[in-house]
């Protein structure tokens, strides 16, 4: 296999550099975000998680509450 003379290529234009380090800190940001976001998603589904096993453990406990009502009757 040939091997490029690495020397032959031109080295990026300034302007060329400055934008690919834009693209660059654009695509951090977004990761940035995205990452946030994806915790604050998670975060509210976690609490939804726990308000709903709360609300089976009342919703249990009511049950059993009527239950023993209806035998004592």
């Amino acid at each position: 296999m040939i091997e490029p003379d690495l020397n032959t290529f031109a080295p990026l234009s300034d302007s060329f550099q400055w934008l690919l380090d834009h693209i660059y800190i654009l695509l951090a940001l977004f990761y940035k975000r995205a990452a946030k976001f994806t915790n604050n998603v998670n975060t509210t589904i976690s609490n939804i998680n726990i308000g709903l096993e709360k609300l089976i453990t009342l919703t249990e406990q009511h049950d059993k509450r009527i239950t023993t009502l209806e035998r004592s009757k």
